[in-house]
C-alpha cells in the first residue's frame, strides 16, 4: 500500500501548469504524428539479436502489419534468416500469456522470489 505524501507544489499551480502544457501541445491528428499501434516496438528480437521492428504492407486494399527483423528493412535478406511475423497474432499471443501469468498469483510470486524482492513488491503487485 503506498503512503500519500505532502504535495511539492499547491494544486492551483499544478492545474495551471497542466492547462498551459495541454494548450501548447501539438495536435495529434496527422498520420505522421499519431500514436503508433505497435504494442511490442523495441521489445522483441530475433535469434541473432536483431531488433524486430514494425512494418506494413498493402494487399488488396488492406494494410497488413508485421514485426520484421531490422535487417529486412534495409534491403533483401542475404541469407534468408530474417523474421517476418504477423503483428496481430504475435501481440495477441503475448498479451494472453501475460494475462495468464498475472492471473496466477503462484506464478508471479515465484518470479518475484527469483528477484529476491521485498514484501513491499508483493503488495504492489496485489494492488
Amino acid at each position: 500500500m503506498t503512503m500519500p505524501h505532502d504535495a511539492i507544489i499547491d494544486q492551483e499551480i499544478w492545474d495551471k501548469a497542466q492547462e498551459l502544457l495541454a494548450n501548447q501541445a501539438p495536435k495529434r491528428n496527422a498520420a505522421t504524428n499519431v500514436n503508433h499501434r505497435c504494442l511490442l516496438t523495441g521489445l522483441m528480437f530475433d535469434e541473432t539479436g536483431d531488433r524486430l521492428s514494425p512494418s506494413y504492407a498493402k494487399r488488396n486494399g488492406r494494410v497488413l502489419s508485421y514485426y520484421i527483423s531490422k535487417r529486412l528493412m534495409h534491403g533483401p535478406d542475404p541469407d534468408g534468416t530474417g523474421w517476418r511475423l504477423p503483428a496481430k497474432g504475435l501481440e495477441t499471443s503475448i498479451v494472453d500469456a501475460l494475462a495468464g501469468f498475472f492471473e496466477n498469483e503462484d506464478k508471479w510470486i515465484v518470479a518475484v522470489d527469483s528477484m529476491d524482492a521485498s514484501s513491499h513488491a508483493y503488495e504492489r503487485l496485489r494492488d
